[in-house]
């Protein structure tokens, strides 16, 4: 290709933006993430009593619905021919990859937001995402039934990290996104989730995350959407995953995680207590 050559030429201005100079050495910053901050900063500005008819919420609102993909099938529609569109992707713009994950996050702020404009922007992301639900219950982040496990066997996929099977935090979101919406534990599509749930919690009685670090992300996850289902709060099962929480407590009061936790022989690993998983933690402790 010419130097000129517009797909050359988008392609060398992607990599620069991407490149970061942190004053010691560029990095790069695999892609952004505006639809999951913008959707995580509208709940937080509603947690803290920002006016859901005031300029920044609408703006913000608004936007999320612009972004939203309603015409455009991606892979995930070979194992849902059929199935609408109607879900949100991580990035500015995405429309092959929308994730099960940000579409549960958006509708759930453009549901507690209320603007009646809005219904069917969150019908259609709620028609896409129980479409999206994989046979054992579970959800996946971009696909349905992406299992074939045999595939991390081969050479070049020895990360562990080909597939996008149904994962635990990303299976969560979507009850508390089906509960929220009025769906309760006995909605088919929401036991089915729950059942899905019981039988991959740890035997310590936490449960993975795959999308955040690792098992506290896990654990609050799943417990907020139990909670928010209806389940029995006192339920065995659930005072487990509560025990292991307390258990993980720091002498300073907070909870961390390595990422090392995602090697097994790892699992117990801390250098310090952080913000983010002494948040979820304590969310966590709350739901329950």
């Amino acid at each position: 290709y010419p130097k000129d050559h517009p797909s050359l030429v988008i392609a060398k201005k992607a990599v620069k933006k991407l490149l970061t100079n942190n004053g010691t050495r560029d990095y790069c910053q695999p892609c952004l993430s505006p639809i999951w901050d913008t959707s995580l900063a509208a709940h937080a500005l509603m947690e803290a009593g920002e006016p859901v008819d005031g300029p920044a919420m609408k703006s913000a609102m608004d936007w999320l619905v612009s972004r939203q993909i309603l015409d455009v099938e991606g892979d995930w529609a070979v194992q849902r021919p059929g199935l609408r569109p109607g879900g949100w992707a991580f990035q500015y713009w995405n429309d092959h990859y929308p994730d099960v994950d940000d579409t549960a996050v958006v509708a759930m702020a453009l549901d507690r937001a209320g603007d009646p404009a809005h219904r069917e922007s969150i019908a259609r992301a709620e028609e896409w995402v129980v479409g999206m639900q994989s046979k054992n219950g579970g959800w996946g982040a971009f696909d349905a039934d992406n299992t074939h496990y045999l595939l991390n066997n081969i050479p070049f996929a020895d990360h562990g990290a080909l597939l996008d099977p149904p994962t635990e935090d990303v299976s969560a979101r979507c009850i508390s996104m089906m509960a929220q919406l009025g769906h309760d534990r006995a909605h088919p599509t929401v036991a089915r989730g729950i059942a899905y749930l019981k039988k991959t919690q740890q035997a310590d009685g936490s449960w993975f995350g795959r999308w955040g670090t690792n098992y506290i992300y896990g654990t609050w996850s799943v417990l907020c959407a139990l909670n928010a289902a209806g389940e029995d709060m006192r339920a065995p099962y659930i005072r487990k995953a509560v025990d292991w929480l307390l258990s993980c407590q720091r002498e300073d009061g907070g909870w961390g995680e390595d990422g090392a936790t995602y090697w097994e022989d790892r699992r117990a690993e801390c250098k310090s207590s952080t913000p983010s998983q002494t948040s979820w933690a304590v969310l966590g402790l709350m739901a329950a």
